[in-house]
């Protein structure tokens, strides 16, 4: 699990805790009844935590396992980030007379794309190994 994941969770979490005791203390309070609590009350509150967590810890195994399934299915490509292409910056180009046809520069071709590409997944599945 990632930061990314779990801090908003962790978040989402503690106002959903807040809101369950607010209401929970307003209702009782409407009621009439006193605000003690009981074992039996923090026993069930325990459990539906503990129950929604393990559901949340569920979906993220099984979202991971799926994950890992289909990389070996589908290609490393599918599961693990590929980082962008480090772009260098090129010398400046000669200045043009007037008249003259500006230089073109030279782009890579498919196949050298193609080659990079799987370079970067070579080095992929080393580090998966």
């Amino acid at each position: 699990m990632t930061l990314g994941v779990v801090v908003p969770l962790a978040i989402l979490m503690a106002i959903g805790a807040i809101v369950a005791v607010a209401v929970f203390v307003v209702s009782r309070m409407r009621a009439g009844e006193p605000l003690a609590l009981s074992f039996r009350t923090i026993l069930v509150a325990y459990f539906y935590l503990m129950s929604i967590v393990s559901v949340i810890v569920l979906a993220l195994g099984l979202t991971t396992l799926l994950k890992a399934g289909m990389s070996q299915a589908v290609g490393r490509e599918f599961s693990y980030w590929m980082p962008p292409r480090a772009v260098v910056a090129k010398p400046p180009e000669p200045a043009v007379r007037p008249g003259e046809p500006a230089p073109r520069p030279a782009e890579p071709t498919p196949e050298q794309v193609e080659e990079q590409r799987q370079r970067e997944l070579r080095r992929i599945e080393q580090e998966y190994r």
